[in-house]
Protein backbone atom coordinates (compact mmCIF):
# COMPACT_ATOMS: atom_id res chain seq x y z
CA UNK A 1 0.00 0.00 0.00
CA UNK A 2 2.02 3.54 -1.26
CA UNK A 3 2.29 6.08 1.82
CA UNK A 4 -0.15 8.78 1.77
CA UNK A 5 0.33 12.41 2.77
CA UNK A 6 -2.56 13.97 4.59
CA UNK A 7 -3.14 17.49 5.64
CA UNK A 8 -5.93 17.63 7.61
CA UNK A 9 -8.90 20.68 8.64
CA UNK A 10 -7.44 23.37 10.83
CA UNK A 11 -9.17 26.42 12.15
CA UNK A 12 -6.70 29.17 12.81
CA UNK A 13 -7.70 32.73 13.58
CA UNK A 14 -11.14 31.58 12.24
CA UNK A 15 -9.57 30.55 8.62
CA UNK A 16 -10.82 27.49 6.80
CA UNK A 17 -7.15 25.80 5.45
CA UNK A 18 -7.07 23.35 2.95
CA UNK A 19 -7.62 20.02 3.91
CA UNK A 20 -6.63 17.51 0.91
CA UNK A 21 -4.66 13.60 0.49
CA UNK A 22 -1.83 12.88 -1.90
CA UNK A 23 0.44 9.99 -2.97
CA UNK A 24 3.56 10.33 -1.21
CA UNK A 25 5.15 8.90 -4.29
CA UNK A 26 5.60 8.65 -7.67
CA UNK A 27 2.72 6.50 -9.40
CA UNK A 28 2.79 5.02 -12.93
CA UNK A 29 -0.07 6.04 -15.04
CA UNK A 30 -1.14 4.39 -18.56
CA UNK A 31 1.71 5.53 -20.99
CA UNK A 32 0.03 7.13 -24.37
CA UNK A 33 0.14 4.69 -27.72
CA UNK A 34 2.65 2.16 -24.75
CA UNK A 35 5.53 4.20 -25.80
CA UNK A 36 8.28 6.23 -23.99
CA UNK A 37 6.41 10.00 -23.68
CA UNK A 38 8.74 12.39 -25.46
CA UNK A 39 7.34 15.85 -24.52
CA UNK A 40 4.57 16.62 -23.10
CA UNK A 41 2.51 20.19 -23.91
CA UNK A 42 -0.33 21.12 -21.45
CA UNK A 43 -3.44 23.66 -22.27
CA UNK A 44 -5.32 24.53 -19.48
CA UNK A 45 -6.64 21.48 -17.87
CA UNK A 46 -6.29 18.85 -20.95
CA UNK A 47 -2.23 16.84 -21.49
CA UNK A 48 -0.87 15.97 -24.33
CA UNK A 49 2.08 13.82 -25.22
CA UNK A 50 4.42 12.84 -28.08
CA UNK A 51 5.93 9.17 -27.09
CA UNK A 52 9.25 7.62 -29.24
CA UNK A 53 7.88 5.67 -31.08
CA UNK A 54 7.91 6.65 -34.80
CA UNK A 55 4.49 7.09 -36.07
CA UNK A 56 1.80 7.33 -33.74
CA UNK A 57 2.02 10.79 -33.47
CA UNK A 58 -0.20 13.29 -30.59
CA UNK A 59 -2.06 11.92 -27.48
CA UNK A 60 -4.73 13.66 -25.47
CA UNK A 61 -5.74 13.34 -21.99
CA UNK A 62 -8.80 15.24 -20.26
CA UNK A 63 -8.47 13.28 -17.21
CA UNK A 64 -4.54 13.31 -15.67
CA UNK A 65 -3.16 11.23 -17.44
CA UNK A 66 -5.57 7.97 -16.96
CA UNK A 67 -5.88 7.47 -20.20
CA UNK A 68 -5.18 8.79 -23.75
CA UNK A 69 -6.67 9.34 -27.00
CA UNK A 70 -4.64 9.60 -30.04
CA UNK A 71 -5.33 13.13 -32.01
CA UNK A 72 -3.79 13.05 -34.93
CA UNK A 73 -6.77 14.21 -37.61
CA UNK A 74 -4.42 15.68 -40.15
CA UNK A 75 -1.14 14.88 -39.06
CA UNK A 76 0.76 12.69 -42.33
CA UNK A 77 1.03 9.12 -41.41
CA UNK A 78 4.17 7.76 -40.11
CA UNK A 79 5.76 10.72 -38.74
CA UNK A 80 7.48 11.38 -35.46
CA UNK A 81 6.34 14.34 -33.33
CA UNK A 82 9.50 16.19 -32.09
CA UNK A 83 8.40 19.19 -30.31
CA UNK A 84 4.97 21.17 -28.89
CA UNK A 85 4.60 24.85 -28.54
CA UNK A 86 1.55 26.20 -27.02
CA UNK A 87 1.19 29.94 -27.99
CA UNK A 88 -2.59 30.80 -27.15
CA UNK A 89 -5.36 28.68 -28.28
CA UNK A 90 -2.93 28.11 -31.13
CA UNK A 91 -1.15 24.35 -30.37
CA UNK A 92 2.10 24.12 -33.24
CA UNK A 93 4.02 20.41 -33.24
CA UNK A 94 7.49 20.13 -34.96
CA UNK A 95 7.56 16.99 -37.53
CA UNK A 96 10.72 15.01 -38.49
CA UNK A 97 9.89 15.48 -42.47
CA UNK A 98 6.91 16.97 -42.62
CA UNK A 99 7.40 20.73 -41.28
CA UNK A 100 5.64 22.34 -38.60
CA UNK A 101 1.34 21.56 -37.99
CA UNK A 102 -0.87 23.23 -36.14
CA UNK A 103 -4.34 23.09 -34.33
CA UNK A 104 -6.92 25.53 -32.99
CA UNK A 105 -9.29 22.86 -31.46
CA UNK A 106 -6.81 20.64 -28.62
CA UNK A 107 -6.12 18.39 -32.02
CA UNK A 108 -9.44 17.49 -33.03
CA UNK A 109 -8.26 18.80 -36.04
CA UNK A 110 -4.76 19.72 -37.72
CA UNK A 111 -3.18 21.66 -40.63
CA UNK A 112 0.22 21.94 -42.37
CA UNK A 113 1.51 25.47 -41.77
CA UNK A 114 4.34 25.07 -44.17
CA UNK A 115 4.26 27.85 -46.76
CA UNK A 116 8.15 29.35 -47.12
CA UNK A 117 9.90 26.64 -45.39
CA UNK A 118 11.76 25.10 -48.28
CA UNK A 119 13.24 21.58 -48.21
CA UNK A 120 10.14 20.25 -45.82
CA UNK A 121 11.84 16.64 -45.20
CA UNK A 122 13.95 17.32 -42.78
CA UNK A 123 13.91 17.98 -39.07
CA UNK A 124 11.24 20.81 -37.34
CA UNK A 125 13.20 20.28 -34.15
CA UNK A 126 12.49 23.30 -32.35
CA UNK A 127 9.58 26.22 -31.76
CA UNK A 128 9.51 29.22 -29.67
CA UNK A 129 7.40 32.03 -29.90
CA UNK A 130 8.23 35.87 -28.90
CA UNK A 131 5.89 38.52 -28.90
CA UNK A 132 3.54 37.94 -31.94
CA UNK A 133 5.67 36.03 -33.88
CA UNK A 134 6.70 32.62 -34.44
CA UNK A 135 10.21 30.73 -34.58
CA UNK A 136 11.02 26.97 -36.22
CA UNK A 137 14.77 25.63 -36.30
CA UNK A 138 14.96 23.42 -39.18
CA UNK A 139 18.23 21.26 -38.78
CA UNK A 140 20.94 21.92 -41.56
CA UNK A 141 18.46 24.56 -43.11
CA UNK A 142 18.56 27.23 -40.19
CA UNK A 143 15.90 29.27 -38.04
CA UNK A 144 12.36 30.60 -39.97
CA UNK A 145 10.17 33.25 -38.55
CA UNK A 146 6.34 33.72 -38.90
CA UNK A 147 4.13 36.99 -37.68
CA UNK A 148 1.04 35.83 -38.76
CA UNK A 149 0.56 32.07 -37.24
CA UNK A 150 2.90 29.80 -39.19
CA UNK A 151 0.75 30.73 -42.54
CA UNK A 152 4.19 32.02 -44.23
CA UNK A 153 7.31 31.50 -42.80
CA UNK A 154 10.58 33.88 -43.52
CA UNK A 155 14.63 32.23 -43.14
CA UNK A 156 16.23 34.87 -40.69
CA UNK A 157 19.53 32.96 -40.33
CA UNK A 158 22.08 36.17 -40.48
CA UNK A 159 25.65 35.78 -38.34
CA UNK A 160 24.38 31.89 -37.80
CA UNK A 161 26.42 29.41 -39.12
CA UNK A 162 25.70 27.27 -42.25
CA UNK A 163 24.24 23.17 -41.88
CA UNK A 164 23.26 23.56 -38.31
CA UNK A 165 21.10 21.56 -35.65
CA UNK A 166 18.57 23.62 -33.80
CA UNK A 167 18.54 22.01 -30.34
CA UNK A 168 16.35 24.17 -28.73
CA UNK A 169 15.09 27.60 -28.25
CA UNK A 170 14.70 30.32 -25.28
CA UNK A 171 12.85 33.56 -25.30
CA UNK A 172 13.62 36.06 -22.83
CA UNK A 173 12.63 39.50 -22.48
CA UNK A 174 12.37 39.91 -25.79
CA UNK A 175 15.90 38.03 -26.58
CA UNK A 176 15.95 34.81 -28.61
CA UNK A 177 18.26 31.91 -27.62
CA UNK A 178 19.48 29.44 -29.97
CA UNK A 179 21.30 25.96 -29.33
CA UNK A 180 22.76 24.97 -32.58
CA UNK A 181 25.58 22.23 -32.95
CA UNK A 182 27.52 22.34 -36.38
CA UNK A 183 30.73 21.26 -37.60
CA UNK A 184 32.52 23.50 -34.90
CA UNK A 185 30.97 21.60 -31.59
CA UNK A 186 28.07 23.12 -29.69
CA UNK A 187 27.09 26.78 -28.69
CA UNK A 188 24.41 29.36 -28.24
CA UNK A 189 23.97 32.21 -30.03
CA UNK A 190 21.28 35.41 -29.43
CA UNK A 191 19.08 37.95 -31.34
CA UNK A 192 18.39 41.04 -29.79
CA UNK A 193 16.41 42.06 -33.20
CA UNK A 194 13.54 39.47 -33.12
CA UNK A 195 15.73 37.44 -34.93
CA UNK A 196 16.96 39.62 -37.95
CA UNK A 197 20.70 38.63 -36.41
CA UNK A 198 22.52 36.38 -34.40
CA UNK A 199 25.72 36.35 -32.53
CA UNK A 200 27.13 34.23 -30.10
CA UNK A 201 26.25 33.77 -26.39
CA UNK A 202 28.22 31.62 -24.82
CA UNK A 203 30.88 32.51 -22.38
CA UNK A 204 30.71 30.12 -19.82
CA UNK A 205 29.50 27.12 -21.22
CA UNK A 206 30.93 23.79 -22.07
CA UNK A 207 31.10 22.91 -25.81
CA UNK A 208 27.80 20.80 -25.08
CA UNK A 209 24.52 20.36 -26.48
CA UNK A 210 22.09 22.78 -24.66
CA UNK A 211 18.55 20.54 -24.97
CA UNK A 212 16.44 23.32 -22.46
CA UNK A 213 15.84 26.57 -21.71
CA UNK A 214 14.02 28.01 -18.97
CA UNK A 215 13.02 31.18 -17.00
CA UNK A 216 12.54 32.50 -13.86
CA UNK A 217 12.58 36.07 -13.18
CA UNK A 218 15.59 37.60 -14.41
CA UNK A 219 16.79 34.18 -14.45
CA UNK A 220 17.76 32.15 -17.62
CA UNK A 221 18.87 28.46 -17.18
CA UNK A 222 20.40 26.11 -19.64
CA UNK A 223 20.68 22.42 -19.39
CA UNK A 224 23.41 20.49 -20.51
CA UNK A 225 24.21 17.35 -21.76
CA UNK A 226 26.91 16.00 -19.89
CA UNK A 227 27.78 18.85 -16.67
CA UNK A 228 24.12 19.79 -15.77
CA UNK A 229 22.57 23.41 -15.52
CA UNK A 230 24.08 27.03 -16.35
CA UNK A 231 22.68 30.32 -15.15
CA UNK A 232 22.80 33.73 -16.81
CA UNK A 233 21.60 36.25 -15.20
CA UNK A 234 23.14 39.04 -17.52
CA UNK A 235 20.88 38.27 -20.80
CA UNK A 236 23.47 35.19 -21.89
CA UNK A 237 26.60 37.56 -21.75
CA UNK A 238 27.85 34.83 -19.26
CA UNK A 239 26.88 31.63 -17.82
CA UNK A 240 27.49 29.98 -14.78
CA UNK A 241 27.55 26.46 -13.19
CA UNK A 242 24.84 25.79 -10.94
CA UNK A 243 24.60 21.98 -10.32
CA UNK A 244 25.12 21.98 -6.15
CA UNK A 245 23.04 18.85 -5.21
CA UNK A 246 23.49 16.73 -8.99
CA UNK A 247 24.45 14.03 -8.21
CA UNK A 248 26.45 11.54 -11.14
CA UNK A 249 23.31 12.67 -13.63
CA UNK A 250 24.64 15.82 -15.05
CA UNK A 251 22.96 15.10 -18.54
CA UNK A 252 19.96 17.16 -18.64
CA UNK A 253 17.68 16.43 -21.13
CA UNK A 254 14.73 18.40 -20.14
CA UNK A 255 14.49 21.62 -17.78
CA UNK A 256 10.60 23.20 -16.58
CA UNK A 257 10.34 25.98 -14.28
CA UNK A 258 7.04 26.30 -12.63
CA UNK A 259 6.25 29.29 -10.50
CA UNK A 260 9.98 29.75 -8.90
CA UNK A 261 10.43 26.23 -8.87
CA UNK A 262 12.70 24.68 -11.31
CA UNK A 263 12.63 21.23 -12.31
CA UNK A 264 15.80 19.25 -14.43
CA UNK A 265 14.68 15.33 -15.66
CA UNK A 266 18.42 13.59 -16.23
CA UNK A 267 19.78 10.52 -17.55
CA UNK A 268 18.69 9.43 -14.38
CA UNK A 269 16.69 11.52 -12.20
CA UNK A 270 14.15 14.54 -11.01
CA UNK A 271 15.86 16.97 -9.53
CA UNK A 272 14.30 20.87 -7.79
CA UNK A 273 15.34 23.93 -7.25
CA UNK A 274 13.49 26.34 -5.01
CA UNK A 275 16.00 28.59 -5.06
CA UNK A 276 17.61 29.40 -8.63
CA UNK A 277 19.75 26.60 -8.85
CA UNK A 278 21.83 27.57 -6.02
CA UNK A 279 20.96 24.03 -4.60
CA UNK A 280 18.93 20.35 -5.81
CA UNK A 281 17.47 17.81 -4.20
CA UNK A 282 16.58 14.08 -5.66
CA UNK A 283 12.70 13.58 -5.97
CA UNK A 284 12.98 10.28 -7.44
CA UNK A 285 10.52 8.40 -4.57
CA UNK A 286 8.65 5.65 -6.66
CA UNK A 287 10.85 5.90 -9.63
CA UNK A 288 12.38 2.98 -11.34
CA UNK A 289 16.30 3.05 -10.77
CA UNK A 290 17.95 4.29 -13.34
CA UNK A 291 15.34 5.66 -15.52
CA UNK A 292 15.81 8.31 -18.40
CA UNK A 293 13.98 11.03 -17.54
CA UNK A 294 12.40 12.82 -21.00
CA UNK A 295 9.59 15.05 -20.29
CA UNK A 296 8.43 17.40 -17.31
CA UNK A 297 4.86 18.93 -16.98
CA UNK A 298 3.32 20.51 -14.57
CA UNK A 299 -0.70 19.89 -15.13
CA UNK A 300 -3.45 20.68 -12.78
CA UNK A 301 -2.04 20.12 -9.45
CA UNK A 302 0.56 17.29 -10.85
CA UNK A 303 4.13 16.73 -11.91
CA UNK A 304 4.39 14.66 -15.18
CA UNK A 305 7.53 12.70 -15.99
CA UNK A 306 8.19 10.93 -19.21
CA UNK A 307 10.44 7.98 -18.78
CA UNK A 308 12.45 5.09 -20.42
CA UNK A 309 9.81 3.03 -18.27
CA UNK A 310 6.45 4.86 -19.38
CA UNK A 311 4.88 7.78 -17.77
CA UNK A 312 4.47 8.93 -14.02
CA UNK A 313 2.49 11.36 -11.79
CA UNK A 314 2.57 13.44 -8.65
CA UNK A 315 1.56 15.31 -6.81
CA UNK A 316 2.90 19.16 -6.02
CA UNK A 317 1.53 19.44 -3.13
CA UNK A 318 3.75 16.21 -2.03
CA UNK A 319 7.12 17.02 -3.80
CA UNK A 320 7.14 21.63 -2.55
CA UNK A 321 7.20 20.40 1.23
CA UNK A 322 10.23 18.31 0.63
CA UNK A 323 12.06 21.55 -0.43
CA UNK A 324 9.76 24.19 1.91
CA UNK A 325 11.81 23.84 4.91
CA UNK A 326 15.29 24.32 3.10
CA UNK A 327 13.90 27.82 1.38
CA UNK A 328 12.32 29.29 4.18
CA UNK A 329 14.81 31.74 5.76
CA UNK A 330 11.98 33.66 7.65
CA UNK A 331 12.32 30.92 10.44
CA UNK A 332 9.79 32.07 13.12
CA UNK A 333 7.46 33.23 10.22
CA UNK A 334 7.66 30.26 8.41
CA UNK A 335 4.89 28.58 10.66
CA UNK A 336 2.97 31.77 11.51
CA UNK A 337 1.60 32.28 7.23
CA UNK A 338 -1.10 30.10 6.74
CA UNK A 339 -3.65 30.29 3.30
CA UNK A 340 -7.11 29.70 3.29
CA UNK A 341 -9.78 28.60 0.45
CA UNK A 342 -13.20 30.20 1.14
CA UNK A 343 -16.60 29.06 -0.08
CA UNK A 344 -16.66 32.50 -2.68
CA UNK A 345 -13.94 31.82 -4.09
CA UNK A 346 -11.72 34.12 -1.94
CA UNK A 347 -8.08 32.93 -1.05
CA UNK A 348 -7.03 34.63 2.48
CA UNK A 349 -3.09 34.74 3.31
CA UNK A 350 -2.81 35.21 7.21
CA UNK A 351 0.76 36.02 8.46
CA UNK A 352 2.24 37.33 11.72
CA UNK A 353 5.33 39.15 11.66
CA UNK A 354 7.91 39.32 14.70
CA UNK A 355 8.73 42.59 13.85
CA UNK A 356 7.60 45.51 11.99
CA UNK A 357 9.04 45.44 8.26
CA UNK A 358 8.83 45.43 3.82
CA UNK A 359 6.05 42.75 3.03
CA UNK A 360 5.38 42.18 -0.44
CA UNK A 361 3.16 39.42 -1.81
CA UNK A 362 2.56 38.38 -4.87
CA UNK A 363 1.13 35.70 -7.19
CA UNK A 364 2.60 33.31 -10.09
CA UNK A 365 1.30 31.13 -12.22
CA UNK A 366 2.62 28.20 -13.96
CA UNK A 367 5.08 29.68 -16.03
CA UNK A 368 6.47 31.98 -13.49
CA UNK A 369 4.75 35.15 -14.73
CA UNK A 370 3.50 37.06 -12.18
CA UNK A 371 -0.24 37.41 -11.93
CA UNK A 372 -0.84 39.83 -9.01
CA UNK A 373 0.78 41.77 -6.70
CA UNK A 374 -1.54 41.14 -3.55
CA UNK A 375 0.15 43.89 -1.54
CA UNK A 376 3.69 45.88 -1.21
CA UNK A 377 3.85 47.79 1.65
CA UNK A 378 5.50 48.37 5.46
CA UNK A 379 3.82 46.20 7.93
CA UNK A 380 3.66 46.70 11.13
CA UNK A 381 4.40 44.00 14.42
CA UNK A 382 1.34 41.07 14.84
CA UNK A 383 -1.43 39.47 12.21
CA UNK A 384 -2.42 40.09 8.93
CA UNK A 385 -4.10 39.11 6.30
CA UNK A 386 -4.46 39.88 2.22
CA UNK A 387 -7.13 38.44 0.08
CA UNK A 388 -7.29 36.95 -3.42
CA UNK A 389 -10.59 36.94 -5.33
CA UNK A 390 -9.87 33.77 -7.36
CA UNK A 391 -13.37 33.91 -9.79
CA UNK A 392 -11.99 34.20 -13.09
CA UNK A 393 -8.72 32.68 -12.73
CA UNK A 394 -8.28 28.81 -13.98
CA UNK A 395 -8.21 26.24 -11.82
CA UNK A 396 -4.35 24.39 -11.77
CA UNK A 397 -1.43 25.69 -8.79
CA UNK A 398 0.05 28.83 -8.62
CA UNK A 399 2.51 30.33 -6.62
CA UNK A 400 2.18 32.49 -3.58
CA UNK A 401 5.63 34.33 -2.58
CA UNK A 402 5.92 36.38 0.54
CA UNK A 403 8.87 38.54 0.74
CA UNK A 404 9.71 40.22 4.15
CA UNK A 405 12.45 42.50 4.19
CA UNK A 406 15.80 40.72 2.45
CA UNK A 407 13.85 37.17 2.95
CA UNK A 408 10.88 35.05 1.36
CA UNK A 409 8.57 32.28 1.56
CA UNK A 410 6.55 30.53 -0.96
CA UNK A 411 3.91 27.55 -0.98
CA UNK A 412 1.63 26.28 -3.69
CA UNK A 413 -1.90 27.21 -3.97
CA UNK A 414 -4.15 24.35 -5.39
CA UNK A 415 -7.25 26.09 -7.24
CA UNK A 416 -10.22 23.58 -7.17
CA UNK A 417 -13.82 23.92 -9.07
Amino acid sequence: MKNKLIIGIVIIGGFLLFSQSAEATWVEIPSPGGGYVKKFATIGTTLFASTFVYGLGVYRSANNGDSWTAVNSGLPDSTEILTFLVSGSNFYVGTNGAGVYKTVDNGQNWIAVNSGLTLLHQTANALAVCGSDLFVGLNYYGIYRSANNGDNWTLVDSGLPTQININAFGVFEGYIFASITDTSGNTVYRSVDNGNSWKRSDSGLPNLPICAFSIIGSNLFAGTIGEGVFLSTNYGASWNAVNSGFKEHYSVSTLMASGTNLYAGTSGSVYLSTNNGTSWTIVNSGLPDTTFIYALSVSGNSLYAGTDFGAWRRPLSEILPIIQPKIASLNSLSDKIHISKALNAVVTFWFSLPCADQVKVAIYDLSGNKIATLDSKYFEKGSHNLTWDTSNIATGCYTVRIQVGSNSFQRSIPIFR
